[in-house]
Formats: structure tokens, sequence, C-alpha cells
């Protein structure tokens, strides 16, 4: 799934490796791992950017939203960077701690948004483009099923997932 795993891997282990604070650490891991099409996967928005986004034919409006990460970033520094983590552990990590959502910017708080909506993950929409996703044509069409089905109470929000 990750084209240049040992690449992303080799990077990990030498940023790990490095006298470096725990905050410069985060900037570069950051660097390195944001803007991949698999990093930073949406999982859900909130009902807030939902009905924002429907008030723009669900067309992304630069500076309003964002991707909420359900595990603080810092805190996925802090597991990564406390110890060593072996390739295969990396990624099953790395893929288990940086789900977002799209939030509004207001409510990307530490606790972040208490619930969401859940995202049809097999339609592989919003993948991730540097400190952004793709929002086309496909995720305009995707959001406004779902603001109907979500209209119509068909669509169940879910609460906030616990941290890892």
């Amino acid at each position: 799934m990750v084209e240049n795993d040992q690449a992303f891997y080799e990077t990990y282990a030498f940023i790990f490796d490095q006298p470096f604070s725990l905050q410069k650490k985060n900037v570069l891991f950051t660097a390195l791992m944001g803007g991949e099409p698999w990093s930073w996967r949406v999982i859900g928005i909130t009902e807030a950017a939902l009905e924002e986004l429907a008030k723009n034919e669900f067309r992304h409006k630069n500076g309003l939203l964002c991707r909420a990460h359900l595990v603080e970033r810092i805190e996925t520094a802090k597991q990564f960077f406390s110890r060593k983590l072996s390739k295969k552990e990396f990624f099953l990590r790395f893929f288990e701690v940086n789900d977002t959502v799209i939030a509004l910017k207001s409510e990307n708080k530490r606790d972040g948004p208490p619930i969401d909506i859940p995202i049809d993950l097999d339609r592989k929409l919003f993948p991730s483009k540097q400190v952004n996703w793709r929002h086309g044509r496909d995720e305009r069409a995707y959001l406004g099923e779902l603001y109907a089905a979500w209209m119509a109470g068909k669509v169940a929000v879910r609460p906030r997932p616990q941290e890892h």
C-alpha cells in the first residue's frame, strides 16, 4: 500500500536517532509523512462541517475547514519517538493513530469534535495532498448523498473514538 515504505521507515529511524527535541522531531515527522495520498485518512465529517459544505454545494472553501486529528499530533510524536519502532510496528501504528475528520477550524481543539458522521472508506475519497485533501467532483457528489441521508435520519453519528 505504501510505495517506498523502506525509505519512509529509514527516514523515521534517522530522525529518531537525532538529538533533537520532541517538537523538532514532530515537525520533521509531519513533513515526512504528510501529503501522501494514504496519510491522515479522512474517516468522518462533523455535523457542522457537513452543514457548512451544504451551503456551498459541497465545495471546499479554504480557510473554513480542516482535518481534525483524532489523536493530537504531539501525542503521536510521543508514541513514535519514545522508543524506536520496528518497520512493521511503524506502519501499523501510523495507520492506527493518524485518522482525521473534516471539521470546522473552530472545532479543531485539543479534545476535538465530540461526534462525527462516518465516511464510506471503501470509496477512497478525500486523499491527502500536502496540508489539505483532494475535494473534487466525486467528493462533492458523495457529500451531497451523505447530507441527504443524514437529513433523512438514515445516518448515525458516532462519538469521538478514544485515543490509543
